[in-house]
């Protein structure tokens, strides 16, 4: 079908889409396109052709100036050839900055500034073959054509968004052959005709400038031939026309993502339509103004924006930095505001006509000629840009306030102000906040309870109560609107209130208290009033404990005397009848009023009877539960109720747990915090006092704190994940972890440690301090029970979970007791069984406890800065040495002081280095006693060597020397015993009668030694060497008979054997006749023998024995053998290893030859 002839004025479209505006009066012409109903003008036709009257063809002014300069250029370039490559690569810049894909945005910037009366129409059509951007408006003109010539020469300035300037070079990247249709004159460019004309001048280029040079063009023989663009005349003053050199795939998608708030800027667009022939869609988008206001819709989407502007006078430093940006003074600044809807919900943004890659907090869209980076997305950090946010911006929020009030909602324009965030959307929303928030708080920026704006030093503000939406509705429908409080709305969410909280901080305004805000209520001095500010006491009272000691300071309560005071049972009572007179008593008429008794009795006032007395110190502790004073009296008093009675004003009034008792120690604990005595700790447990309750103050309250449920034992584990006990046991552990982790790669913080439930004993943090018997069983008790490990885990991904104690066995490791063969010893300190040192050395408590335990088993971990002091103190002091002994043994490093012996006894402590090592007793003796050295001795000689070679000390070896020395009395005789005492030999055979007595003047052993040079002399009275008995000549006889009677080993007294002596000699002197004989010469002795035999460990014992025995015997035969007596004494030292059987066979071989053995260890 034929298009209709063209009006003598461009027609409108009537209807497109499915979105359909009334322009004119409509014929009934139709022509159907892409499901879309398109209606024309054409009143007054006079045709069925649109006459082309009205577009000049290529006779026209601008015509012959666009062949005038096509003609210059092409002279420039031939003059300097070198312009062809700079001007080539100017364009191909262009196409690769950040105009490459802004085409759309291009045509559309140009189109709308060209549309210079109201209600402008553009129109883009998508073909596969084409772009066409058409409007109406002003045509194209010699400037404008000039602009494209040349780079950077556009002469748009402020309200213009685009008119054929520097974006529009971008064209050429996805067209070949741009072309302009004007009513003013055509003109098109091409890239081959510009590459025939410039590559003669400067061969070899790979492109060359294609918009230099334009060649002016016929529009009717265009339309002719291109019914589109026909199409578009018949009501346009411009078309643009660029014929694609790629696909168009892209260019559907800028068309579908276009932002139809581009209206909003564009004051006289009232149309803009989107119509892709490819998809066979056509998108239409219609602006409605009035006034301020403007409504966008398509079809049936439809937005309500406010539009607000602001010129901003740009400061001369800010206009040097902008450039041309800012040739004026003033640069305009338009904030549009969604009214409601979707887009109210969502972040703003900052446009330069365009949106940029800038959100903000700040709803809406804030748009300005804002300096851009070369990419055209980003606004420069500059203080052109920072001026008009700082400025521009604040000064447009806080005077918009009043156009946004709302009687349902007069805090509603809150939600368009920017939040404070953790982090700002963008760099210009960070620098908006504060400035915008600055102004508000200088102009009236929030309503009053009659909706009205106010400043805020003129508002009262209520508390910031949170989960209180009753007692903040109580409040709302007692107060009156004409009071100055904050209108309830600026609270209804959590946004609301932070940028009120914001507000107030910056006006230096607090928030009213509790108190005030609950006293309001009573400003009519109403009794309905008190009521019901009473009836918010009781609400209070029972669901909001954060508010009590709030409610308990305001005056609420009407008194007798008139006044209002706080509600504090401990000072206000009730009258019981109406003559009651006092300042402390509740006005007998506000008692009887409405609800009245019923809310005072809820808040507990009581008349002031005996019960009154107990509840009312009750409540004073339980205000103050630290003061000793009240928790004395309530104890005395409550002796006069009975227990029931007294249980049930605890009940009501009372924490258990934080009331106070006085333990043994005389302070005052919370009954949680104390065991009655002579349960679990005995009432007499010395240290413990402070655990006990004092059982001589409380002799009265024993069963009251019964049924209180007192501990006297240790409760039983139960899994908590909160409490005293977990609290000290997940603190000990966080600091432990953290501390562990301090020099690994990946360290952790205490508060990154999550700790999970787990079985705990409680009051376990109370016993720390309780004396060792109290926690040796505590420990026994937690030990007799099975233990669980728990986690804890990291909130750093790069960390597995940690396997550790939980809080009983951690409480064992580190306040734990335990028994061990040296003392009650703390856990941390016990120890394994240590190989190679015997347990009696060690705190170790068994095998049990240090498996489950795990101890230290081994020499390098046992503590030994406490095993060891514990050791010297428990053990004798040989022990010690041995212990030392061992120690040096297995490299344990010297102690500084070494415990040793004194003479008498007692043990003190010398420094080491001063400190020797004996090898043997005799040594330690003569140290310890004669020398008077600090010594060790450890009785082993495999220990010496280690305390000399690692721990230092000298050893030492001492050798004595024994010397007998006599002085023979000269008148004295020499005799044989047997000449001395004839008999005595048959009186006690044990007494050898060849033994010789020496008498003499002195007797004496001298004793010396190779650790020093002094002598130990010792004097005697009787000496045996060998065969001979040397005594004192000054000796009596029988003082003589009763030594050699002791030197045989005879137990007979001397008067005893000297009388039996006498019998003897009395029966030898009287023969059988009965005449004495004569005395009888005594035999002499011929010889006396002697020897020692030594015997050799490392040979047979026994074969030694025998040949022994051989020896003696062949002696004895021999004729030549003449020996009275013969005795053998063996003294074998069986230390180095002796076996039982061999000390039998030595005993059995000594009889054997008539004597006897004796054995040293």
């Amino acid at each position: 079908m034929p298009m209709p002839s063209s009006p003598a004025s461009p027609s409108r479209l009537i209807s497109h889409g499915f979105a359909i505006t009334c322009v004119g009066k409509a014929s009934s012409l139709i022509e159907l396109s892409y499901n879309s109903v398109v209606l024309w003008d054409t009143a007054n036709l006079g045709g069925s052709n649109l006459p082309y009257d009205f577009w000049a063809d290529t006779d026209s002014d601008l015509s012959r100036f666009v062949a005038s300069e096509a003609l210059q250029a092409l002279n420039a370039y031939k003059a300097r050839p070198d312009l062809i490559r700079e001007h080539s690569n100017i364009e191909q810049a262009i196409t690769q900055s950040g105009y490459g894909r802004k085409q759309l945005n291009e045509l559309i910037q140009n189109a709308a500034d060209a549309v210079d009366l109201p209600n402008g129409r553009i129109r883009i059509v998508l073909t596969d073959g084409a772009l066409y951007c058409a409007n109406e408006g002003s045509p194209f003109t010699e400037a404008g054509y000039r602009t494209l010539m040349l780079s950077h020469s556009s002469e748009k300035r402020d309200d213009q968004i685009g008119r054929f300037g520097l974006g529009f070079k971008s064209v050429i990247q996805i067209s070949d052959s741009p072309q302009i249709f004007s009513r003013s004159g055509s003109v098109r460019w091409d890239r081959r005709h510009s590459t025939e004309l410039l590559e003669p001048l400067r061969p070899g280029l790979d492109s060359y400038p294609v918009l230099r040079i334009a060649s002016p063009v016929d529009p009717v023989a265009a339309a002719s031939s291109d019914p589109i663009l026909e199409e578009l005349m018949a009501w346009a003053t411009t078309v643009v026309k660029l014929p694609l050199v790629q696909q168009a795939a892209w260019l559907s998608e800028e068309m579908r993502k276009f932002p139809h708030e581009f209206l909003l800027f564009s004051q006289n667009i009232g149309l803009l339509e989107f119509d892709n022939r490819i998809e066979g869609t056509l998108t239409a988008w219609s602006a409605r103004r009035d006034g301020s206001d403007v409504i966008l819709e398509n079809g049936d989407v439809q937005e309500e924006w406010r539009i607000f502007r602001y010129k901003h006078h740009v400061s001369p430093q800010a206009a040097v930095e902008a450039g041309s940006i800012a040739a004026r003074d003033t640069v305009d600044v338009t904030w549009a505001v969604p009214i409601k809807g979707n887009p109210r919900r969502q972040r703003g943004s900052f446009w330069n006509y365009f949106p940029t890659s800038h959100t903000t907090s700040l709803r809406g869209i804030v748009n300005a000629a804002f300096k851009m980076n070369e990419d055209r997305h980003s606004m420069l950090h500059t203080l052109y840009n920072k001026e008009i946010l700082q400025k521009a911006v604040p000064m447009m929020v806080a005077g918009s306030l009043a156009s946004f009030q709302d009687d349902a909602d007069p805090a509603g324009f809150l939600d368009l102000l920017p939040a404070r965030g953790r982090e700002a959307a963008s760099w210009a929303d960070s620098i908006i906040n504060e400035p915008i928030f600055d102004a508000l708080s200088a102009v009236p920026c929030l309503p009053d309870r009659a909706g009205e704006l106010q400043l805020i030093s003129n508002l009262l503000f209520p508390p910031d109560l949170e989960e209180a939406t009753r007692l903040e509705d109580m409040w709302d429908g007692w107060v009156g609107l004409d009071r100055p409080w904050l209108h309830r709305s600026a609270s209804t969410t959590k946004e609301r209130r932070l940028m009120v909280r914001r507000l107030l901080v910056l006006a230096n305004k607090g928030r009213a208290p509790v108190e005030q805000w609950l006293e309001e209520i009573t400003h009519g001095n109403r009794l309905d009033d008190f009521e019901n500010a009473l009836r918010m006491a009781v609400e209070i009272d029972q669901r909001h404990p954060d508010h009590r000691a709030a409610m308990r300071r305001s005056r609420i309560v009407l008194m007798q005397d008139g006044s209002a005071r706080p509600p504090i049972t401990s000072k206000v009572f009730l009258p019981i009848d109406e003559e009651d007179e006092g300042d402390t008593l509740v006005s007998y008429e506000l008692l009887h009023h409405g609800d009245v008794s019923t809310l005072l009795k809820g808040l507990d006032f009581q008349a002031l009877d005996d019960r009154g007395k107990v509840d009312r110190i009750a409540r004073q502790v339980a205000k103050d539960y630290e003061d000793e004073g009240a928790a004395e009296s309530l104890w005395r008093l409550s002796r006069a109720l009975p227990v029931p009675e007294m249980l049930a004003i605890i009940g009501d009034r009372l924490d258990i747990g934080k009331l106070r008792v006085r333990s043994k120690d005389g302070r005052w604990r919370p009954t949680a915090d104390v065991w009655l005595p002579n349960g679990f700790i005995p009432s007499n447990s010395i240290g413990d006092e402070y655990l006990l309750v004092d059982d001589l103050f409380h002799r009265q309250d024993l069963s009251l704190l019964k049924n209180l449920e007192v501990k006297s034992t240790l409760p039983e584990p139960t899994t908590v994940k909160s409490g005293s006990t977990y609290d000290l046991w997940k603190s000990a552990e966080a600091a432990r972890i953290s501390a562990e982790s301090r020099n690994s790669p990946v360290p952790v913080s205490e508060a990154s440690l999550r700790f999970s439930p787990t079985l705990a004993t409680s009051g376990l943090h109370l016993l720390c301090k309780a004396s060792v018997r109290t926690r040796e069983k505590v420990t026994q008790r937690i030990l007799s029970e099975t233990q669980y490990k728990t986690k804890v885990e990291f909130s750093s991904t790069y960390k597995s979970p940690q396997i550790i104690d939980g809080p009983d066995m951690w409480w064992v490791r580190n306040y734990g007791v335990l028994q061990t063969r040296l003392d009650l010893v703390d856990v941390k300190y016990c120890a394994g069984a240590v190989e190679g040192i015997p347990v009696g050395f060690l705190p170790y408590p068994g095998p049990a406890h240090a498996e489950k335990l795990e101890l230290p088993d081994s020499v390098e971990t046992v503590n030994w800065g406490y095993a060891l002091p514990l050791a010297e103190k428990k053990l004798p002091c040989g022990r010690v040495h041995e212990l030392y002994g061992l120690l040096a043994k297995f490299g344990v490093r010297r102690p500084t002081e070494l415990l040793v012996q004194q003479p008498d006894g007692s043990t003190t402590r010398y420094a080491a280095e001063f400190i020797v090592v004996a090898e043997d007793d005799d040594t330690y003796q003569f140290l310890l006693k004669s020398a008077k050295v600090p010594a060790l001795y450890t009785g082993n000689p495999e220990l010496t060597d280690p305390l000399a070679e690692r721990w230092k000390l000298k050893a030492v070896k001492v050798e004595f020397f024994s010397a007998f020395e006599h002085v023979k009395d000269e008148e004295s005789e020499t005799e044989t015993i047997s000449a001395l005492y004839p008999f005595l030999h048959q009186i006690e055979s044990r007494i050898r009668r060849s033994t010789k007595c020496v008498p003499c003047l002195s007797l004496r052993t001298v004793r010396s030694n190779s650790y020093n040079a002094e002598q130990d002399v010792e004097h005697h009275e009787t000496f045996r060497d060998g065969s001979n008995f040397y005594y004192a000549s000054t000796l009596s006889s029988r003082r003589l008979l009763t030594a050699l009677l002791q030197d045989a080993g005879s137990s007979r007294r001397a008067v005893d054997v000297e009388a039996e002596m006498r019998r003897l000699a009395k029966v030898v002197r009287t023969p059988p006749g009965g005449e004495p004989v004569p005395d009888a010469e005594p035999e002499q002795l011929k010889t006396h023998a002697s020897g020692f035999i030594p015997l050799d460990a490392s040979r047979n014992l026994s074969e030694q024995m025998k040949l022994i025995e051989r020896a003696v015997l062949r002696y004895l035969d021999t004729p030549d053998a003449n020996v009275f007596d013969l005795r053998l004494n063996f003294e074998v030292d069986v230390s180095p290893g002796f076996t039982s059987e061999a000390v039998d066979k030595v005993t059995e071989n000594a009889s054997k030859l008539g004597g006897q053995a004796r054995f040293e260890d």
